[in-house]
């Protein structure tokens, strides 16, 4: 493989770690796998133990295989626990997962839900993928 088609491979890898971390600790970079690691349990306990962010990281972390292999089914369970506690950033998460079949069935509707739901807390992208997708299925 040659070394643009490396790079092009590792870069949703990079991208994701930074995401994650953006959620968690602000703009700080993960510095190493043990980092991670760490992450990753801070997000299981808190998650364990119902805290919103810590439900939605987790999901997240499935979602993209940040430290631990993608699954978008659990990727989906634990981001609709965030969501069913009112977590902004979990509900419009979960309706772009509903729109698109990620880890649940399409359905339209449920991503109206969520989208509409996440807009109401004032999240601007939220309300834009509302009026999108709203738009996209009305004839």
């Amino acid at each position: 493989m040659n070394r643009s088609k490396r790079l092009v491979s590792v870069i949703p890898f990079i991208l994701s770690l930074i995401f994650v971390n953006s959620i968690a600790r602000g703009t700080e970079p993960i510095r190493g796998a043990d980092e991670v690691k760490d992450f990753l349990e801070t997000y299981r306990a808190g998650a364990a133990d119902g805290v919103a962010e810590d439900q939605y990281n987790l999901g997240a972390s499935y979602r993209w295989g940040v430290g631990i292999p993608r699954n978008a089914s659990l990727a989906a369970q634990w981001i609709r626990k965030a969501a069913d506690q009112g977590y902004p950033l979990a509900e419009r998460i979960l309706g772009e997962m509903y729109e698109k079949g990620e880890g649940l069935p399409v359905s339209n509707v449920d991503a109206l839900l969520w989208y509409k739901r996440a807009a109401l807390t004032g999240d601007p992208l939220a309300q834009q993928a509302f009026n999108a997708l709203k738009v996209k299925i009305q004839p």
